[in-house]
C-alpha cells in the first residue's frame, strides 16, 4: 500500500512539472511569435506557434494560453494567405475565452477586421427587458438601425450605448416612439468594418434605468461589412437606410447620416449628458438629432436709441428772402448742417413753412448780437442718447438647419416722427410700416432640437423709419412792442427708409415648440441724412410647428 502511495505521488508530481513546462514554452512562443510578426517572418511565427500549440494539448496549459497562442496563429495564417485555417484557428480561441482582443503587435488593421469578423458569434447575444432582434450584418458607411419593443409602462426614454469598430469609447443615440416601439439609426460615421458592439437602456422620467437588453461587458456584437451577403436591415415599415456615400438624406426624424452619435465614456455609463443620456448642460434636455420644429411664428417688440449732435438755432429755417432781397431757392429748409426738424408739442411742423413769420419773430444767435432779443431761443440740442422709435412686429422663421433660421420681421413703428416737414423734403420715411428679412445662428450641438439656453447672432436688412429727438425751448419776438413769447419745442432727426441690422443674444428653448428671444441689435439706417446708426434691445417669443 505505500509503495503504491509513493508511486502515485510520483506521477502526480511528474504531470504537474509537465505542465509549468508547457505553459512556460508556450508563453515563450507567444513572445518570439511576437518578434516573428513584426519581422513579417510569418512561416517560421506559424510553425513555433504551431508547435506550442500541440506541446500544450487540450490541457496541459491554461485555456488563457492556449487562447492566446491560437489568436496568434490565426495572425500569422492570415498573413501567409491561408484564411480559411485562420478563421478555425481564432474560432476556437473565442471558445476558449469569448471576449478575446488581439495583442500588440498582431492587432493591426487587416487582421483585426477578420478577427473580429471570425469570432464576433462566440459572443452571446444578451437577453433582458425589451424584446429585439439584432442586425447580424449591416454595410459599412450607412446608419445602422436599431428596433426595440416592450419594456414596463414607466419607460419614458430608450437609450443605444454602441462602440464601433476601433472605438475606444462608447457612445449613445437615443430612440424615438415607432409603431409600437422604439425606434433610430446609429450615425454612419460610427459604423465601419468590423464589429459593433451596443446595448439598449430604458430610462424612467428622473433618467433612471430601468429597463435593459444587455451592458458594456454583455453587448449585441453587429458584423459591419463592405459588401453584405443578406439583406440589409431597417427600421419597420421604412426602406434600408442609403449608404452616406451614396446619399446624405436620411428617413424624416431619425438620426443617422450624421458623423457620431453623443459621449457615452469609456465605459458606456457617462454619456457626457447625465447617465440618462439626455442631460446636458444644466436645464437643457437633448433630444434626437435632426427632431425639431421646422415653422416658428412669434411677436416680438424691439426700441431703438439714437445719438444726437449738439446745436443751436435748430429751429431756424432758410428765409424767403436773402439779404439782398432775392428769393432762396432753399427757402423753407432747415438752416441747420444736420437737417433737424423742430415741432410743436401737439406734433405740428414749427415753424410753419406756409408762414414765415414765427420764423421772423424767432430768437437766435444773430439777433441777440444785433439786440433784437436778450437771449438765443432758436432751439438747442445738448447732444447725446435719446429714446427712438418702438416696434411691435410678428415673426415668421424657417429652420433650414438645426442651426440656422431664416424668415421676416412685419410690424408696426410707434412714436414717429409726428411732422410732415421732413417727409415732404425727402428726409422721413413717413410710413409707420416695419419689415425686415433676417438671418438667424443659434449655437450649440442640435441647438433648435433642444431645449434651454442657447447664444444667437442675427443680420438682416430692410425698410423702417427711424427718428429720434429731444425737447427745448424757444423764444420769440413778435416785435411792434409785443411782449416776448416762450413755448416747447421738440428737435427732430430723421433718417430711412432703408437699414441693416446686426445683433445677438439668447435664446431660451422652454419647450422644443415654445422659446424666447432676447437681442441686442445695431442698426445703420440710410437714407437723405446718410448713414445714421442706432442700437436698442428686442424682445421676442416664438412657437414652433
Amino acid at each position: 500500500m505505500t509503495v503504491l502511495v509513493v508511486l502515485l505521488g510520483a506521477t502526480s508530481t511528474s504531470t504537474a512539472l509537465a505542465d509549468a513546462r508547457a505553459e512556460a514554452a508556450a508563453k515563450a512562443a507567444v513572445k518570439k511569435a511576437a518578434a516573428d510578426f513584426t519581422a513579417q517572418n510569418f512561416g517560421t511565427g506559424t510553425r513555433r506557434l504551431q508547435k506550442a500549440v500541440k506541446a500544450c494539448g487540450p490541457a496541459k496549459c491554461s485555456a488563457a494560453t492556449r487562447a492566446a497562442l491560437l489568436a496568434d496563429l490565426g495572425a500569422m495564417q492570415l498573413k501567409k494567405g491561408s484564411a480559411d485555417d485562420a478563421k478555425a484557428s481564432w474560432a476556437e480561441a473565442a471558445k476558449l475565452r469569448p471576449g478575446l482582443a488581439l495583442a500588440a503587435p498582431f492587432d493591426v488593421a487587416e487582421v483585426h477586421a477578420a478577427f473580429a469578423a471570425a469570432t464576433a458569434a462566440s459572443v452571446p447575444a444578451p437577453s433582458g427587458d425589451f424584446t429585439h432582434t439584432p442586425p447580424t450584418e449591416a454595410a459599412a458607411n450607412t446608419p445602422l438601425p436599431i428596433y426595440v419593443e416592450g419594456g414596463s409602462d414607466s419607460i419614458v426614454r430608450v437609450v443605444v450605448k454602441y462602440r464601433g469598430e476601433g472605438g475606444s469609447s462608447w457612445k449613445r443615440i437615443e430612440l424615438k416612439k415607432l409603431d409600437s416601439g422604439w425606434g433610430g439609426l446609429i450615425p454612419c460615421g460610427d459604423v465601419r468594418s468590423g464589429a459593433l458592439r451596443y446595448y439598449v437602456q430604458g430610462l424612467d422620467d428622473a433618467k433612471t434605468p430601468v429597463a435593459s437588453n444587455g451592458d458594456p461587458k454583455h453587448p449585441y456584437v453587429v458584423q459591419i461589412r463592405d459588401t453584405l451577403t443578406g439583406a440589409a436591415p431597417h427600421l419597420p415599415g421604412k426602406p434600408a437606410p442609403k449608404s452616406c456615400s451614396e446619399s446624405t438624406d436620411c428617413p424624416p426624424d431619425f438620426p443617422g447620416c450624421s458623423k457620431s452619435g453623443a459621449s457615452a465614456g469609456a465605459d458606456g455609463e457617462d454619456s457626457g449628458e447625465g447617465e440618462s443620456g439626455g442631460e446636458g448642460r444644466e436645464g437643457e434636455e437633448a433630444r434626437p438629432a435632426g427632431t425639431f420644429k421646422r415653422f416658428w411664428v412669434g411677436a416680438g417688440t424691439e426700441l431703438e436709441f439714437m445719438s444726437l449732435p449738439s446745436g443751436n438755432d435748430l429751429c431756424l429755417l432758410i428765409p424767403q428772402y436773402n439779404a439782398q432781397g432775392q428769393t432762396n431757392p432753399n427757402a423753407a429748409q432747415p438752416a441747420n448742417s444736420g437737417n433737424f426738424y423742430c415741432t410743436s408739442q401737439g406734433g405740428t411742423d414749427f415753424p410753419s413753412r406756409a408762414d414765415q413769420t414765427a420764423n421772423n419773430a424767432l430768437c437766435t444767435a444773430a439777433q441777440v448780437a444785433n439786440g433784437t432779443c436778450p437771449a438765443d431761443g432758436g432751439g438747442t440740442s445738448g447732444g447725446g442718447i435719446v429714446r427712438g422709435d418702438l416696434r411691435l412686429y410678428v415673426s415668421f422663421d424657417y429652420a433650414v438647419t438645426v442651426n440656422l433660421m431664416v424668415g421676416a420681421r412685419l410690424g408696426a413703428t410707434l412714436f414717429p416722427y409726428p411732422g410732415q416737414a421732413a417727409v415732404s423734403d425727402g428726409r422721413a420715411f413717413g410710413s409707420r410700416f416695419y419689415g425686415e428679412a433676417r438671418g438667424t445662428w443659434v449655437f450649440g450641438q442640435d441647438a433648435l432640437a433642444t431645449t434651454g439656453f442657447k447664444p444667437l447672432a442675427f443680420g438682416g436688412l430692410g425698410v423702417a423709419q427711424f427718428d429720434g429727438h429731444t425737447s427745448s425751448s424757444v423764444l420769440l419776438n413778435p416785435g411792434g412792442g409785443q411782449p416776448l413769447v416762450t413755448g416747447p419745442v421738440n428737435i427732430w432727426r430723421n433718417n430711412g427708409p432703408f437699414f441693416l441690422t446686426l445683433g445677438g443674444g439668447v435664446r431660451w428653448a422652454v419647450t422644443d415648440a415654445l422659446a424666447f428671444v432676447a437681442g441686442a441689435r445695431v442698426n445703420l439706417s440710410f437714407g437723405a441724412n446718410g448713414m445714421i446708426p442706432t442700437f436698442g434691445p428686442e424682445l421676442e417669443g416664438q412657437v414652433g410647428f
